[in-house]
């Protein structure tokens, strides 16, 4: 009976992982990417970019070699994806059998409280290395505590060693968890008054190894000693946090049950002291360090916590021994972990299946760029990196960075990074980027302020013009001869009427504007990229700024429009007060009106 129902169990975790089979990112795509060029006998290369603008090369090079037999290659992703999500609940049954072991029935629970987890079931079908990341975590720890509680055997630990390796080939962070081992024996000496610092520094040793010649294989392949997926999203600590603060705060929100759970079975099995304290101290040592990453990195746009996800093995474990202690607990704790799991994967399916769809217009999109049936070496300038380079098969310039060294390596963090004059110098045949249309004008998203100003500019108007025949309104084609016009000569034109009340401290104004398109309104008070304002600026005698005030257009507006404006402001000493419409971070001054102050 017992062995019938662990099988029930894995076909349980398929099938949860099977309602998220329609998801699979943009990114999933660049890996993609590279692996087709890799079949084609073109090396890991980006569509003819020599850049390492994948995250995993482990991840890249099993899927090209799983589909080498002439298999899908998205197909053959999500297989193995799956595959791992499976192998992964094994490693964890290994490990409670090994602790703690109790017959056939507990490890139910155990599996139980692992296939719930909605972001585990996501991303095996997700198809990034995310599955492969949390298999390689989770066995790596498992051989070093095995190779250091149980069987102590310079062997083991080499083995030990070679799996913290893998993680370095696996992710670009992978090597720093080999700080779990370092932190885990110092740890055990300082309480324990134990050491095991010669088979401790087997297994570093063999993981160095690993990591250096991953770094000789990059270097020697790329050119750089870090992927340029690394270096485009990193270079502003500050902004970063930020984002990185809301991820994890995101994630104890809508996990809390979890967290709260974990935490206590910490306690619980530190308390207790022992070899389940051991596993629990590592557990604690990894998912720490998983949170401060992920903290400092400043998360992802993904669905699922995808940077946390390689840490939730870990923390079903420590639950599951914790619980295993009293039976009726561990029947009540797997009841309630797997019931809150089960609860909050039917809040973020809708959410999974939304991106899905979402993400089909760029599937869409690569095969319309592919049947235009440009030259061979026509380049494409996209800033959605993945199904559009794969689908249509053409050299792209990747305008964010991930999969473009030279934009990586600019100044500025994720985003923030973009060099326009070099895009357009190598006169890419279409450029992609996010759109909207704005009282019937096609204007950028505020996806990304690179290619906001890369509308806006007067080169990319006379070469490029929007292609209404797109399946997705985010396609731009170059013109066969540039225009001398565009609607940029007569944007900004705009009447003003104003007037500052000193006494009142009262600003009012009525702005027409005269000019072609359209200036978009924020949708609140808040500051957003590309939307129209009114700046204010207060000056001094030197043409000193004392004072700066941004005020929201109410309304869009196109040719022939008025809007009235009134903002109070506190008195200051100055000799000017200059208004100018701005698209707030896109644009400099675009119609300004100076007032003098008595």
């Amino acid at each position: 009976m017992q062995r019938a129902v662990i099988p029930l169990v894995l076909l349980a975790g398929l099938v949860h992982a099977w309602l998220y089979r329609a998801f699979q990112p943009d990114d999933t795509f660049i890996v993609l990417v590279y692996a087709k060029n890799l079949l084609a006998g073109n090396g890991l290369t980006f569509n003819g970019e020599r850049v390492e603008g994948f995250s995993s090369a482990l991840w890249t090079v099993l899927v090209a070699v799983a589909a080498s037999p002439g298999f899908d290659l998205l197909l053959t992703a999500k297989t193995l994806a799956f595959a791992l999500y499976l192998a992964t609940a094994l490693v964890l049954a290994r490990i409670a059998s090994g602790l703690r072991p109790l017959g056939a029935w507990p490890p139910v629970a155990l599996l139980a409280m692992f296939f719930a987890l909605p972001p585990l079931a996501l991303w095996a079908s997700g198809a990034l290395e995310t599955l492969l990341f949390a298999f390689v975590l989770t066995l790596a720890c498992y051989l070093y505590f095995r190779a250091s509680y149980v069987t102590r055997a310079p062997r083991d630990h080499v083995l030990a060693g070679l799996a913290f390796g893998a993680l370095a080939w696996t992710r670009p962070e992978g090597i720093a968890y080999l700080g779990a081992v370092l932190a885990f024996e110092l740890a055990h000496f300082v309480f324990a008054r134990a050491t095991n610092f010669r088979n401790m520094l087997r297994t570093v040793a063999t993981a160095l190894l690993a990591m250096a010649l991953l770094l000789v294989w990059r270097y020697t392949t790329y050119g750089d000693w870090l992927p340029s997926t690394v270096s485009a999203k990193t270079g502003d600590l500050h902004s970063q946090v930020i984002r990185g603060e809301h991820y994890v705060r995101g994630f104890f929100t809508d996990y809390w049950w979890l967290v709260v759970a974990y935490l206590a079975a910490t306690i619980v099995l530190l308390v207790r002291r022992g070899v389940l304290a051991g596993w629990a101290l590592l557990a604690l040592i990894v998912v720490t360090g998983d949170a401060a990453f992920t903290l400092f990195v400043g998360g992802d746009w993904m669905l699922g916590y995808r940077f946390l996800v390689p840490m939730l093995p870990l923390v079903i474990s420590v639950i599951y021994l914790a619980a295993s202690l009293r039976a009726p607990a561990l029947v009540v704790i797997a009841i309630l972990v797997s019931g809150a799991g089960v609860i909050q994967s039917a809040n973020l399916l809708p959410a999974a299946r939304a991106q899905a769809e979402s993400d089909l217009g760029d599937i869409r999109m690569g095969e319309y760029i592919r049947d235009l049936h440009l030259p061979p070496q026509s380049r494409i300038a996209v800033l959605d990196a993945g199904a559009i380079p794969y689908y249509s098969g053409l050299p792209a310039i990747d305008v964010a960075g991930l999969n473009n060294a030279h934009i990586a390596h600019l100044p500025g963090g994720f985003m923030a990074k973009w060099d326009n004059d070099y895009v357009l110098a190598q006169q890419p045949q279409v450029v992609q980027f996010h759109t909207i249309n704005e009282r019937g004008f096609v204007i950028p998203s505020e996806a990304f302020t690179g290619t906001s100003k890369l509308f806006y500019s007067r080169e990319f108007q006379r070469w490029y013009e929007f292609d209404p025949k797109a399946p997705v309104a985010h396609l731009f084609r170059r013109r066969t001869a540039s225009v001398d016009r565009t609607f940029l000569d007569h944007f900004a034109d705009a009447q003003w009427q104003s007037r500052w009340d000193a006494a009142s401290g009262k600003w009012v104004a009525d702005l027409k504007k005269t000019g072609g398109n359209v200036w978009p309104a924020p949708p609140d008070a808040n500051l957003h990229m590309g939307k129209a304002y009114v700046r204010l600026q207060w000056l001094g005698k030197a043409g000193e700024v004392r004072f700066e005030k941004y005020v929201a257009l109410p309304k869009s507006l196109v040719q022939g429009e008025s809007v009235r404006l009134e903002t109070q402001i506190p008195k200051i000493e100055a000799q000017q007060l200059k208004a100018c419409v701005v698209l707030f971070a896109v644009t400099d001054a675009l119609s300004c009106e100076a007032t003098k102050l008595d």
